[in-house]
C-alpha cells in the first residue's frame, strides 16, 4: 500500500499539475500515457491517476510491445494486469515479431501506433515519462554529435511531432524532475513496475552515459540541477528561435515557379542573421550540414541578377537568381533532372470563349468581331489580338524554347523576325523563367506574342468584319512576384 505523502510526493505531483495547466489541459479531456511498465512510466501513471478525479480527466493508458526481446510479453502481461486492478482504459499493441530491429525503428513504429490510439480516443496529447535525467542524457548525445541549439532544447516539454501524415502533441510533465526524485517517489509509493534488462548493457551509448558520464560529472560538480535548469531555459531559447524563423519565413517565402520547390527573398535571408536563415533553410532541408549552409549564404549575393548561379546540395538543387534563392528537389546527381525544366505545351482551341490554367497562369480568350475589339495598348501588355485561327491551324500556348523567333510588326507595318531571347533580355528576365513563360506560338510553332513583354502581330485593321482572337493573360504569383523585383 502507498505510504503517508512526503516532500517529494508533494512536489511531483504539484509539479505534474503545474505542466498539464502550462498545456491547457482542462476538464474532460483525454490523455494517453506511454506506459512501458518499467518506473518512470509507471510513477507517471501514479500521478496521473491521482490526478484524474480531482481534474476530471480520462486517462488511457498504452503499452506497445515491440517483441524484440522474450521478456516483453512479460511486460505487458504485467501492464495489462495491473490496469485492470486500478480499472483503468488500456490499449495493447503486439508489433509483428522482426519487425522492428533497432532502437530507432522501434521509436518510430511506437510513436506511429501512439498516433493512431490518440486519434481513436480523441485524446488531447501522448504524454511520456521522460524525467531531467533524460533530457540532460539526450542533451550529453547530441552534444557529442555536433547538434546546436535544437539538439541542446531536445526533449521540450510539450512538443508536436509529424508522423507519418499524423501531428502528434506530445507532453513530458516530468522534465522538472531528477532520476533521483522519481526513484524516490516509487519507492515510497511503493509501486510496482519490471526492469527491462537492454537498460543495464553497455551496448547503447545513452546507457553508457547514464552509467558512466553522469556519475562521474556528479562526482565533479556535486549536483547537476544547475545543468538541468540549463537546458530547461534552453528550451525557452529555442522556443524564441523557432518564433524569429518562423517570421523570417513568412516575410521571405516567394511563390515558386513549380509546384515542389521552396522559393524565398534572397535579400531578406541575406540582411537576417546566418543564423535564422540556416534555420529556415534547414526546416526544408534538414540533411543539410554546416559547410553546405555556409556555401548556400556565399550564393545568396548573386541572387541580385538576372543570369542564374546554381550550388547542387544533397538531394537538391540550389539556385540564386531574381532576387531570390530557390531550392529545388533533386533525384539525379548534381541536380542535372532540375537544371533545364519545360512546361508542357498546350493548344487554344478555337471556339467562341475559353479559358485554361497553365504553369500558374490563367489564360482565357474570345473570338469577336475585329470592329468591336479594343486596340493593344502598352499599358495592357497582358492582352493581345491576333488573327482568329482556324479550326485545323490552332494556336498554341507554351513557354520560350532556345532559338526562338518572334514575328513582330515593323513601323510600316511589314512583319519582323528578332530572336525572342532579345525580348526576355530586354525586360531582365532570365533563362530559368522563361520556360514557363506564356507565349502564343502559331500552326508552325512559331511565336507571335510574349504575354507582357511584346505586343501582337495585329490583325489587318482594313478588314473590320474580320473575326479577331482577343486573349488575356493574368500571370501567375510567381511571375508577378518576379516583375515586382524587377521594378524595386
Amino acid at each position: 500500500m502507498p505510504t503517508s505523502p512526503s516532500g517529494n510526493d508533494d512536489d511531483l505531483v504539484a509539479g505534474v499539475q503545474d505542466a498539464l495547466q502550462r498545456a491547457g489541459i482542462t476538464a474532460g479531456d483525454t490523455l494517453l500515457l506511454a506506459w512501458s511498465g518499467g518506473r518512470d512510466s509507471t510513477v507517471l501513471l501514479d500521478l496521473l491517476r491521482r490526478l484524474a478525479t480531482p481534474l476530471q480527466l480520462n486517462l488511457v493508458a498504452a503499452h506497445i510491445d515491440h517483441a524484440m526481446r522474450e521478456s516483453s510479453t512479460r511486460d505487458a502481461a504485467h501492464c495489462e494486469e495491473q490496469a485492470h486492478r486500478f480499472g483503468l482504459c488500456f490499449e495493447r499493441v503486439t508489433l509483428t515479431a522482426g519487425q522492428v530491429t533497432s532502437q530507432g525503428e522501434a521509436r518510430e513504429a511506437r510513436y506511429l501506433k501512439l498516433a493512431e490510439l490518440a486519434l481513436a480516443h480523441r485524446a488531447r496529447a501522448v504524454l511520456t515519462a521522460h524525467h531531467g535525467d533524460d533530457r540532460l542524457e539526450s542533451a550529453l548525445i547530441n552534444l557529442l554529435r555536433g547538434s546546436g541549439l535544437d539538439g541542446l532544447a531536445t526533449l521540450q516539454e510539450d512538443a508536436t511531432l509529424r508522423i507519418e501524415h499524423h501531428n502528434l502533441r506530445v507532453l513530458r510533465p516530468l522534465l522538472f524532475a531528477s532520476a533521483r526524485q522519481v526513484a524516490d517517489y516509487a519507492r515510497e509509493r511503493n509501486l510496482t513496475w519490471v526492469d527491462d534488462p537492454t537498460n543495464a548493457t553497455d551496448h547503447y551509448l545513452r546507457n553508457r552515459i547514464r552509467q558512466q558520464v553522469t556519475p562521474q560529472l556528479r562526482a565533479i560538480a556535486g549536483e547537476l540541477s544547475p545543468a538541468r535548469r540549463t537546458l530547461a531555459n534552453l528550451e525557452s531559447e529555442h522556443e524564441a528561435a523557432e518564433h524569429a524563423a518562423n517570421q523570417l519565413e513568412t516575410r521571405a517565402r516567394r511563390p515558386a515557379l513549380e509546384p515542389d520547390t521552396h522559393a524565398f527573398d534572397a535579400h531578406l535571408l541575406l540582411s537576417a542573421p546566418r543564423a535564422l536563415c540556416f534555420r529556415v533553410i534547414l526546416r526544408i532541408a534538414p540533411a543539410f550540414d554546416r559547410e553546405t549552409l555556409e556555401r548556400i549564404a556565399a550564393l545568396l549575393p548573386d541572387a541580385f541578377s538576372i543570369t542564374p548561379k546554381h550550388l547542387s546540395a544533397p538531394g537538391f538543387l540550389v539556385r540564386a537568381s531574381h532576387g531570390r534563392l530557390t531550392l529545388l528537389p533533386a533525384r539525379q546527381r548534381g541536380g542535372r533532372d532540375r537544371l533545364h525544366p519545360t512546361a508542357s505545351p498546350i493548344k487554344i482551341a478555337a471556339t467562341p470563349r475559353g479559358a485554361l490554367d497553365w504553369q500558374g497562369s490563367h489564360v482565357r480568350w474570345s473570338i469577336l468581331p475585329r470592329a468591336q475589339a479594343a486596340p493593344d495598348h502598352p499599358a495592357r501588355p497582358w492582352r493581345c489580338l491576333l488573327p482568329a485561327p482556324a479550326a485545323h491551324h490552332p494556336l498554341t500556348l507554351r513557354g520560350y524554347l532556345p532559338g526562338d523567333t518572334l514575328t513582330r510588326t515593323r513601323q510600316d507595318g511589314t512583319p519582323q523576325k528578332i530572336k525572342a531571347s532579345a525580348v526576355f533580355q530586354a525586360a531582365r528576365i532570365g533563362a530559368d523563367t522563361r520556360w514557363c513563360w506564356p507565349c502564343v506560338a502559331d500552326a508552325s510553332n512559331d511565336l507571335i506574342w510574349i504575354a507582357g513583354l511584346s505586343t501582337s502581330f495585329p490583325p489587318d485593321p482594313t478588314h473590320a468584319s474580320r473575326q479577331v482572337l482577343e486573349v488575356i493573360v493574368r500571370p501567375s504569383a510567381a511571375l508577378s512576384a518576379i516583375l515586382q523585383w524587377q521594378r524595386k
